[in-house]
């Protein structure tokens, strides 16, 4: 392990640990009531909204920002509006009050940081690895919560909240992967380099090249005509079709063809990534449901989920602050929900790579023609 891993490993176990176990005091803090000669009695909770606002306001200028000078602009604001459309139902049917608003930066920071210490060159699109890893963490941080720390006060381990800290680790993928340019030229072409050329022929013929657009203009001869790099002089080919695995300056999407090594034109880290995020949130989904199953047919009481249900709470609508009720989500409800919403995350980055690989190859084709 490297030092910038370490320090990275050490920042989120670090972060993570300060988060959950400060939950508590944290909560107190903003509810507390305060006195002052300027703005009388006050809680800190009742600022949460303008100081949202604030952060809203600063992260909508950053994205503005990178999506001007960034790339994947469509696909980036498709998954922003999707979001949006989840919080805004959330917001109307699961939130008690506006401090459980906390979730979402809490899990986006936590995302953000994960997704930067496995994916620091924004290759491999890791959103559903780490999706998983963020999911998996918040619901540790609600068990413990009800079954440690706020025991006083829970009646039911809350599955709304689960959703809410996958919706938080989702915006902290947004805000890393969204607009960014991928990995830099030079780690591309050092990677490149140790390809040898049957393996660079081999990959050009199964359609993998991309950038063939970006080529720079040392790889082409006069009149705009690819350099053959056994001909005699530029601008001069050797067949009357010049193949793209012969220009200099060649960039390969797939790693295996990077390194040279046994040709998987199928496999690549993005579809590796969003493979790993399904099955993973299928094995979740399906281990919580099993343990649901086993609390129905063991619970002494039919009106309760024990242990997970103090008082009864499940798939009824309570009382709260924040939009005049909340809807309680049962854990089979909840489940299925988490599970559909992360599965969906994890394979949304192989639309996006199915849709470039689609360009990439009607462009090997126009230049080939």
């Amino acid at each position: 392990m490297s030092a910038r891993e370490l320090v990275g490993v050490t920042a989120v176990i670090g972060y993570y640990a300060a988060s959950v176990l400060g939950h508590l005091e944290v909560s107190l803090w903003l509810v507390q009531r305060r006195e002052s000669d300027l703005l009388g009695s006050y809680r800190l909770a009742e600022f949460l909204p303008h100081a949202g606002a604030l952060l809203l306001a600063a992260v909508v200028i950053w994205q503005a920002r990178r999506a001007r000078h960034g790339t994947n602009r469509a696909a980036t604001l498709a998954a922003w509006a999707t979001w949006l459309v989840a919080a805004v139902l959330v917001d109307r049917f699961l939130i008690y009050s506006f401090a459980e608003y906390l979730h979402y930066p809490q899990y986006a920071l936590l995302a953000w940081m994960l997704a930067r210490l496995h994916d620091p060159n924004r290759t491999a699109f890791a959103v559903g690895p780490v999706l998983l890893a963020v999911t998996v963490l918040g619901i540790a941080d609600e068990v413990l919560q009800y079954t440690w720390i706020t025991v006083s006060y829970s009646n039911y381990l809350d599955f709304n909240d689960f959703l809410l800290n996958l919706l938080g680790g989702a915006a902290g993928l947004l805000l890393y992967f969204g607009f960014a340019p991928g990995q830099p030229a030079q780690s591309r072409d050092s990677a490149s380099a140790g390809a040898t050329p049957s393996s660079r022929k081999r990959c050009a013929k199964r359609g993998v090249i991309r950038d063939l657009d970006n080529l720079p203009m040392s790889a082409l001869g006069r009149g705009g005509v690819p350099d053959d790099s056994r001909a005699g002089r530029p601008g001069q080919t050797t067949s009357r079709h010049p193949r793209p695995y012969q220009f200099s300056g060649l960039r390969f999407a797939n790693p295996t063809c990077e390194t040279g090594s046994r040709i998987k034109p199928a496999m690549t880290l993005i579809q590796r990534s969003a493979r790993y995020g399904l099955v993973g949130f299928a094995w979740l989904g399906t281990a919580m449901l099993l343990g649901v199953a086993a609390l129905n047919v063991t619970s002494p009481d039919p009106t309760r989920l024990q242990p997970i249900e103090r008082q009864p709470s499940y798939n009824t609508w309570i009382p709260g602050p924040h939009a005049g009720r909340y809807y309680v989500l049962d854990p089979v409800t909840g489940t299925l929900l988490l599970a559909g919403m992360g599965a969906l995350a994890s394979a949304a980055p192989i639309v996006r790579w199915r849709n470039k690989q689609s360009q990439v190859r009607t462009q090997s084709r126009q230049w080939v023609q």
